[in-house]
């Protein structure tokens, strides 16, 4: 980030908390509606090893079944903090969704970086 970042640039992000039991939310079925389209989405961990978690999204249309997997690493705040720093950045704030909610390390999903190139 800081290669593309302006002089005195500024930048928001987020990332998962890893407070936050990840497996037991995503391990679940639902229904998105686009129009009159019902699509089925399932989503299933496959692991958690350490600080990274492996899951398997489907997606189940009219016509066709589409499978994303992915591999997530959740890192905590002051690993984030930490690694920024040493690129040459500076977190100016976290809060603990986009409203700009203070961040709770034990309650809040995400946690939204504002961080600024120095």
């Amino acid at each position: 980030m800081r290669a593309h970042l302006a002089d005195d640039g500024l930048i928001a992000f987020e990332s998962r908390n890893p407070a936050i039991d990840w497996p037991a939310r995503w391990n679940r079925d639902f229904e998105l509606r686009t129009g009159d389209t019902i699509i089925h989405q399932s989503r299933r961990v496959l692991k958690k090893e350490g600080d990274r978690i492996a899951f398997e999204t489907y997606y189940l249309f009219p016509d066709k079944k589409l499978v994303s997997y992915s591999e997530l690493r959740f890192l905590t705040r002051s690993e984030v903090e930490d690694r920024l720093r040493r690129s040459g950045l500076k977190v100016e704030a976290v809060y603990g969704d986009w409203e700009s909610r203070p961040f709770d390390g034990a309650t809040s999903d995400d946690m939204i970086f504002l961080v600024r190139s120095v």
